[in-house]
């Protein structure tokens, strides 16, 4: 089936249940692990979620922001301002102006409301048992961006354009195998 999905592949977000216990425990794992033995020399555009109910808008912004050899950003928008920002700062310092920047904030919301939408979005304050996050291809690297984290980005290891959707798939694949019967809250775009 990844065949059938037009090449080369900027990005991909997940959407993945958050109240697994099994799953959030991979990922703990999977962080600690890195921590311990992996020093990443990339850098990644990255942020850290600031905002409740904003992880679609946040993982968006991770694919976007880290996709700059693939496609140029409208000179002015909202986004290539933020991007142009808070480029020099830390994850920390990314999370504080995006929760502050009120042209993301009305374009989240504007999306959020719009007729175009298939589903409806919670109310926010809302407890939601779904989270996004985004995988990006970065000097070689697959990393995954999820501003929920207070670490920094998960680094998968080595991929190139060619491999990058096979490659996360694998990844995805793997995630799902952890809690099998969990299936029904999870969706992939490329």
């Amino acid at each position: 089936m990844l065949s059938f999905v037009p090449s080369p592949v900027a990005a991909v977000t997940l959407v993945y249940p958050s109240n697994s216990v099994p799953i959030l425990n991979f990922k703990a794992n999977q962080r600690l692990a890195q921590a311990a033995t992996q020093e990443t020399t990339s850098s990644p555009f990255y942020m850290l979620q600031r905002v409740r109910n904003a992880c679609g808008t946040v993982a968006a912004v991770h694919a976007i922001s880290n996709c700059s050899d693939l496609f140029e950003l409208t000179s002015g928008s909202a986004i290539e301002q933020f991007i142009g920002r808070t480029a020099h700062d830390g994850a920390s310092e990314r999370g504080a102006a995006f929760a502050e920047d009120s042209e993301i904030r009305d374009a989240h919301e504007a999306c959020l409301s719009s007729e175009h939408n298939q589903t409806c979005a919670p109310a926010a304050g809302s407890n939601i048992a779904e989270h996004f996050c985004a995988f990006v291809l970065v000097d070689g690297e697959v990393y995954e961006l999820d501003g929920s984290s207070e670490t920094r980005p998960l680094d998968h290891g080595p991929s190139s354009r060619e491999t990058f959707l096979s490659d996360v798939a694998g990844l995805i694949q793997r995630l799902i195998a952890v809690d099998p019967a969990n299936t029904g809250s999870w969706n992939v775009m490329a």
